[in-house]
C-alpha cells in the first residue's frame, strides 16, 4: 500500500487544500484500489476506484481490467458509483467488449470491438457498435466500421450506421 499526500497553499502561505491518495497493488503490481480524498475550505471530495483484472500468466496477459468500480462523493452531494466491465479476446487479449452500468442498470453503454485479422497487432477496431438503452425510452444502436489500408494499417474509411428500434 502507497500513500501520498499533498498539501496546496497560497503564496502567502495559507492553505488551500489536502489532497490523500492510497493506493493498494496486486501481485503484479496492478493497482486494485485507489482512494483519492481532497479536503479544502468547502468540504471534501473523495473518489475510490476498485478494479478486478484478468492475469492470464500462460498467455502472458497480465493486468487486463475486468471490473472497474468508480465512487465519487463530495459533502455538498450524493456519492454516485459507476461499475465497467471488459471483456477481452482470449488469444490475443485484445478488447472485446465494454459495458458501463452492465447490471441492468436505467441507462447502459455497450461498445462492441471486432479486431482485425490480418492488423490485430496494431489494435486497430473492425467495429465499435454503441448501444444505449433505457427504461423509458428505445434502445438506440450505432455502428461504426473501419476499412484500413493493407500496406500500411492507415485508416481508408469510416462508416457510420445509425440504427434506432422503435419504440
Amino acid at each position: 500500500q502507497d500513500t501520498l499526500t499533498t498539501v496546496q497553499k497560497s503564496l502567502e502561505n495559507q492553505w488551500l487544500s489536502t489532497t490523500t491518495q492510497v493506493l493498494t497493488h496486486d501481485d503484479y503490481g496492478n493497482v486494485t484500489s485507489n482512494n483519492t480524498r481532497t479536503e479544502d475550505s468547502y468540504g471534501h471530495y473523495e473518489q475510490t476506484v476498485n478494479t478486478d483484472y484478468k492475469n492470464n500468466e500462460g498467455l502472458w496477459l497480465l493486468g487486463l481490467p475486468e471490473l472497474v468500480k468508480n465512487t465519487q462523493g463530495h459533502t455538498l452531494a450524493a456519492t454516485k458509483t459507476q461499475t465497467t466491465r471488459f471483456e477481452y479476446y482470449d488469444d490475443t487479449g485484445a478488447l472485446k467488449k465494454e459495458i458501463v452500468e452492465p447490471n441492468h442498470s436505467p441507462l447502459t453503454l455497450t461498445t462492441e470491438y471486432k479486431n482485425n485479422e490480418g492488423l490485430w497487432l496494431l489494435g486497430l477496431p473492425e467495429l465499435v457498435k454503441n448501444t444505449q438503452g433505457h427504461t423509458l425510452a428505445a434502445t438506440k444502436t450505432q455502428t461504426t466500421r473501419f476499412e484500413y489500408y493493407d500496406d500500411t494499417g492507415a485508416l481508408k474509411k469510416e462508416i457510420v450506421e445509425p440504427n434506432h428500434s422503435p419504440l
